[in-house]
């Protein structure tokens, strides 16, 4: 199970990132539950925000795919490049 750092909901999730602006979007694949999560390093501080779930709060979003996991994170912030982990 993915342990993240912290996890924010979509609307914290978007001001906290254009604030302090995007060092690297992951995408993370967790083996356990076979989903993928997005995460931004923040550059200004060095934090790294997990997106959350919209119900749960302090759990990292779940996707089935690794093409929705990019679309979404494309939709979001407008990011082109990003680093995939696999385990």
């Amino acid at each position: 199970m993915l342990t993240p750092k912290k996890c924010l909901r979509e609307e914290e999730f978007l001001p906290a990132v254009r604030v302090g602006g995007i060092k690297d979007c992951r995408i993370s694949f967790d083996p356990q539950d076979k989903t993928f999560n997005i995460s931004v390093e923040v550059r200004s501080t060095g934090e790294v925000f997990f997106l959350a779930t919209r119900r749960i709060p302090d759990s990292p979003r779940k996707f089935k795919s690794v093409d929705v996991a990019i679309n979404t994170a494309t939709k979001l912030l407008g990011v082109t490049k990003f680093t995939v982990l696999t385990h």
